[in-house]
């Protein structure tokens, strides 16, 4: 799982992402001590906390701590989980309508749907909150017309919003649901969602992805 994640980070452009960082080659060296702790992943123990300890240092390498790469990261694993049930899945997908771009962190459709994913990767309960009001005040909007245009020119679909949450607490989702309620087409699930998909489909490498992601 996460050697494939680490050639994707080269493919979609994570060096040039990490253009304003300190020592990228180091960080890059961080990032593949981490490949060879799972490339022997049968054979550690306590492999999460090492782990941790490895993305740790590389996250110090960053310019600063508002950097997008535990955002990127969180993407590509999300991305990873949905490939289990769908195709051609797209992460950072930019779409366009009446001359406005917008960002989607993963992307892809089904017969019946088109699929906008937001993913939120703080540990801060009151940040994600503020987050998902921007991006509700911001981009709702944009989508649901975005998805009207579609259905003028392609098979019309229906649009389905995610919200990804790394947080493991029923009670703080169920209080966004409620905070949140009158915008239509939108779901919002926590980490327990994403671990239960990967058990579903016996994808150990995920799940042990997802666990030392978790931990940071």
């Amino acid at each position: 799982m996460i050697d494939p994640l680490l050639n994707q980070l080269r493919r979609e452009g994570f060096r040039t992402i990490l253009t304003k960082t300190y020592r990228i080659d180091e960080l890059f060296k961080c990032l593949e001590e981490l490949v060879n702790l799972y490339t022997h992943i049968s054979k550690q123990q306590n492999i999460h906390k090492e782990a941790s300890k490895i993305i740790k240092k590389a996250f110090s390498l960053t310019l600063s701590t508002n950097s997008n790469i535990r955002g990127y990261l969180f993407n590509l694993i999300v991305k990873n989980i949905f490939d289990l049930e769908y195709k051609n899945t797209k992460i950072n997908k930019t779409v366009e309508h009446n001359k406005q771009l917008r960002e989607i962190d993963v992307y892809f459709e089904d017969e019946n749907y088109r699929y906008v994913v937001e993913c939120k990767s703080c540990v801060n309960f009151q940040n994600i909150q503020k987050e998902i009001r921007d991006w509700l005040n911001k981009k709702y909007t944009f989508f649901i017309n975005w998805n009207k245009a579609n259905n003028k020119n392609k098979p019309k679909k229906k649009l389905k919003i995610y919200f990804i949450i790394s947080l493991k607490d029923s009670e703080r989702i169920n209080k966004i649901r409620k905070k949140f309620k009158k915008f239509d087409h939108i779901t919002y699930y926590d980490q327990s969602f994403l671990d239960e998909t990967a058990k579903k489909y016996q994808q150990k490498e995920i799940r042990s992805a997802l666990k030392c992601f978790l931990n940071i």
